[in-house]
C-alpha cells in the first residue's frame, strides 16, 4: 500500500502528484476552452505547445529529483491536457480525494486509477457524480456589470 499522510503544508515535500505534457493534443479552439486562462492564451496566440510544456515539466522534475522527491504522474491519455493533475485529485491527512470536476475534464480522472489502486481503499474518497443541471457556466466579462467601464456621466465629481 502507498503510505499517505499529510498533517500540514509546511514540512519537507517527500512526494507529489505532478502533471504531464505527453500527448497533450492540439491547441484548443477558443469555443472549446472551459477556463478563462486557456481562453485568454488561445485568443492572444500565447497558448503553449506540447514541446514548451514538456521543457517546463522536465525542469521541475529535475528539481524534484535533486531534492529526492518521489513523483507520481497520471497515466498518459492520448490527446488530453493533463498538466493540471492537482485539480483532479489531492490529499488531506490520510485521504486521497478525487475532485468533483467539470464534465469537460472527466476523462482525466481515469489516468489516476493506478494511484488509487496503490492506496488503501478505505482512504479513497470519490465524489458522487455532479448534477449536470446545477453546473455553473463561465460568464463572459462583458456580461458582468461591475466589470464594464462606467460612462463619463456616472463618474464621481471631485
Amino acid at each position: 500500500m502507498l503510505p499517505i499522510l499529510i498533517k500540514n503544508e509546511f514540512t519537507r515535500l517527500r512526494s507529489v502528484l505532478f502533471g504531464t505534457a505527453q500527448s497533450n493534443g492540439p491547441i484548443p479552439l477558443a469555443e472549446d476552452c472551459y477556463d478563462p486562462s486557456s481562453l485568454r492564451h488561445v485568443i492572444s496566440g500565447t497558448y503553449p505547445t506540447e514541446v514548451d510544456m514538456s521543457t517546463e515539466i522536465a525542469a521541475v522534475l529535475a528539481v524534484f529529483d535533486k531534492y529526492d522527491i518521489q513523483v507520481f504522474q497520471p497515466t498518459v491519455i492520448d490527446n488530453c491536457n493533463q498538466i493540471f493533475t492537482r485539480d483532479i485529485a489531492f490529499v488531506i491527512e490520510d485521504k486521497l480525494i478525487k475532485s468533483n470536476i467539470l464534465p469537460d475534464r472527466d476523462q482525466e480522472i481515469n489516468a489516476l486509477d493506478s494511484l488509487f489502486k496503490q492506496s488503501s481503499p478505505e482512504n479513497n474518497m470519490v465524489p458522487r457524480p455532479p448534477k449536470r443541471s446545477g453546473m455553473l457556466n463561465f460568464i463572459k466579462p462583458k456580461q458582468i456589470p461591475c466589470m464594464t467601464r462606467p460612462s463619463k456621466s456616472r463618474l464621481p465629481v471631485i
